[in-house]
């Protein structure tokens, strides 16, 4: 990542050769050739399994998530015979709802997923999952039924066609509890590959859903990156490709920085953004393999302690509150063009000082996105350093310490959120809030500390008193000179 100001060392951490291990970036494959390309390369993340004990013992929301989401892909094994009939359920709804015969069909996509599996497989961990009629078997029928609650989510209710009294997904369904399987999409390891979510769209059932829907784009946190992931990548017009401009999933030109893994590595990359002013991201030296990581069942601290090769960022200051730059000098503005949290930038001119930070929209999903984000940042093979959604929550926690501060960055347009959910964002972001920076955000903290505001800037406010004064003065003047 591109320093603001070259003079501030790049404070990049040796690591043992052994462990390091450099990457090509991976664009968006927007033709078939691109396609086939793709699948023939090793994942730049690979889905991980969340070490439950340590994570849920800190949220009880977490916890409840965990117990009644149903489970996908080889990690939380253990469906219950309920889930298991739902899955084979909607398997079964696809074969009575495609043309062909059933058992021309099950080959048609037993062949399609086979074509991709060596590349689903390394999506995992080495050594968790072997390429058997299983593991086939397993990815057709959770992604089959992921697809299904993903658009049903979106929409889709209708297309999906299911008969009214269908105990999931009929007039009798409960929402609330579709919803919930929906958020658990994003759990840590609870992901199917993305390519093989990819390859069953093409498939004719999914692909008559899609047509015959008029899909809009979503207002709430994980339907919006469902759509973005799952309905939007795959149209041929790029010139609206989904972004989020920060968290606020506003639609820009350019693509996804690389080509996620999963559902949950696809809502980091919106997240973060593809960097700022059309800087080109790069994954190179981004990542380091982990010691005895072949389970792909990885210890997490919540607490952001601990040193896992990112440095010693607890001793980092912490940057002022919104309030009290805006005193010192500092404006703010929104971060136009969709640059998500890389287009973080601190910028100085003779004139003013200004902080440009991406949109922040608060609703009732944002700590349980936060939190994914930050276990999910916590399985991957990356540096304190490298963990940008914990970095970004970090410096918003700085920035955002009282309601004032919630309420100035609404009046700039950088926070949306109605009264009570500004009430207790410095709360929550407080809650949440680790040791961790980010190279970017760490030469922001040192440019605003080292801020200082020009000599004419300090007497704008008196010379601002002594022009009103004088417009004052000269009313008066012609006011007593009418009376007289």
């Amino acid at each position: 990542m591109e320093l603001i100001s070259p003079w501030f060392s790049s404070g990049k951490q040796e690591r043992p050769a052994a462990h390091k291990k450099l990457r090509r970036t991976q664009g968006i494959a927007t033709t078939e050739e691109e396609y086939e390309e793709f699948i023939q390369k090793p994942p730049h993340r690979r889905i991980r399994r969340l070490n439950i004990p340590s994570s849920l013992e800190f949220n009880k929301e977490l916890q409840e998530l965990y117990d009644s989401l149903p489970r996908f892909g080889p990690f939380y094994d253990g469906d219950d015979v309920f889930m298991s009939r739902l899955k084979e359920a909607a398997w079964q709804h696809v074969l009575s709802r495609t043309p062909t015969p059933e058992h021309e069909t099950t080959k048609i996509y037993v062949t399609a997923v086979q074509r991709i599996g060596r590349q689903a497989r390394d999506t995992y961990p080495d050594g968790t999952v072997k390429q058997n009629q299983r593991f086939i078997t397993m990815m057709i029928r959770d992604g089959c039924f992921i697809l299904q609650i993903a658009l049903f989510l979106l929409g889709g209710s209708a297309q999906l066609n299911y008969p009214s009294d269908h105990l999931i997904f009929g007039e009798q369904r409960n929402t609330r509890q579709i919803k919930k399987w929906g958020k658990s999409l994003f759990f840590v390891g609870n992901q199917v590959p993305q390519v093989v979510l990819k390859e069953l769209m093409k498939q004719s059932f999914f692909q008559q859903v899609v047509s015959a829907g008029r899909w809009v784009r979503p207002t709430d946190s994980f339907r919006r990156a469902l759509y973005d992931l799952l309905l939007f990548a795959p149209e041929k017009d790029r010139r609206c490709q989904g972004l989020f401009r920060g968290l606020g999933f506003i639609k820009t030109k350019g693509g996804l920085p690389q080509q996620p893994s999963d559902l949950l590595h696809g809502l980091e990359l919106l997240v973060i953004g593809a960097g700022g002013r059309g800087e080109e991201f790069s994954v190179d030296d981004e990542e380091y393999e982990l010691e005895g990581g072949g389970d792909g069942d990885v210890d997490i601290d919540l607490e952001g302690g601990g040193d896992d090769g990112g440095g010693d960022f607890e001793g980092i200051n912490s940057i002022r509150s919104a309030t009290e730059l805006r005193q010192a000098g500092i404006h703010f503005r929104n971060a136009k063009g969709g640059m998500g949290i890389r287009g973080i930038r601190f910028s100085t001119s003779v004139f003013c000082a200004v902080l440009e930070l991406p949109t922040l929209e608060v609703d009732d999903d944002t700590e349980l996105l936060f939190r994914y984000l930050q276990n999910y940042e916590t399985t991957q093979p990356l540096a304190r350093n490298k963990r940008e959604a914990r970095s970004y929550i970090r410096f918003m926690s700085e920035l955002i310490r009282t309601a004032d501060d919630a309420n100035l960055l609404c009046a700039r347009g950088i926070i949306r959120a109605d009264h009570n959910q500004r009430q207790k964002l410095p709360t929550l972001l407080r809650c949440l809030a680790t040791g961790d920076s980010t190279q970017n955000l760490r030469t922001i903290r040192l440019q605003i500390e080292e801020y200082s505001r020009p000599p004419w800037d300090k007497l704008r406010n008196f010379l601002s008193v002594v022009v009103l004064l004088t417009v004052l003065q000269t009313v008066y003047t012609v006011l007593s000179y009418y009376k007289n």
